[in-house]
């Protein structure tokens, strides 16, 4: 028998949602290969500023693939 309480799918779908909330030049469906470009993405928004960077680490760590490595509280 398995526990599993939602808390890791919660995170993932937080990150998810902070990156389709995020403002963008054209919509793209986020996958594995755009989590690696995340930063450049962040960039290519005119409204870039040093908070954005606080923004990717966020999400980046929402949305670790193992759910062990993202956030709890």
């Amino acid at each position: 028998l398995v526990s599993y309480d939602g808390a890791a799918a919660d995170i993932y779908c937080f990150g998810l949602l902070l990156y389709e909330l995020l403002p963008k030049p054209t919509y793209d469906r986020l996958n594995s290969d755009k989590l690696s470009v995340l930063e450049d993405l962040l960039k290519s928004n005119l409204k870039y500023d040093k908070n954005m960077k606080d923004l990717e680490l966020l999400m980046v760590d929402c949305l670790q693939k193992k759910p062990t490595l993202r956030p709890r509280s």
